[in-house]
């Protein structure tokens, strides 16, 4: 009984604590909107990390969308919300990280082949295994390097990678 009784005092101070914790907003954070708060730490962090320009989005479980930018893009162009940008690679690592993810969960094997999880294509492998395309050693031409693709055209330029 007295094991109980510790566990349900300290429960009972955990939340509260939590609960002072959470109502302890200064008066300026209690009178901005979410998304004025969101938007100030956007502006916050470019400043701290002295970048150039940032634009960034966050979807939330009730399905509303926030986004934002701060921020110069080239030259003195203020970034805005509708701009495209050229990520390069960055997709790769997100993928990465998703696949990792799935094959935690056992939704998939790193070991599968491709072919088990999407329709035959000419000229690839149906031994390739979703761990070999991950680590780039599948042996997948890169269309990125075919002298036609858009990314080196756009490079010729001077607007891209």
């Amino acid at each position: 009984m007295n094991m109980f009784r510790s566990n349900t005092l300290l429960f009972l101070l955990l939340i509260s604590s939590l609960l002072f914790c959470s109502c302890e907003n200064t008066e300026k954070e209690q009178e901005l909107t979410r998304s004025q708060r969101l938007q100030e730490v956007l502006d916050t962090y470019l400043e701290t990390f002295n970048a150039k320009g940032v634009s960034a989005a966050v979807a939330f479980q009730n399905q509303d969308i926030w986004s934002g930018t701060s921020g110069v893009s080239f030259g003195t162009t203020a970034i805005s919300e509708d701009m495209i940008f050229c990520i390069g690679s960055l997709t790769k690592s997100f993928m990465a990280a998703l696949c990792l993810q799935l094959a935690d969960e056992e939704v998939f094997c790193l070991e599968d082949s491709l072919h088990k999880w999407l329709p035959d294509y000419p000229n690839i492998d149906s031994s390739i295994t979703i761990r070999q395309l991950l680590n780039n050693t599948s042996g997948i031409y890169n269309i990125s390097e075919h002298p036609c693709s858009i990314c080196r055209i756009m490079a010729s330029v001077s607007l891209c990678l």
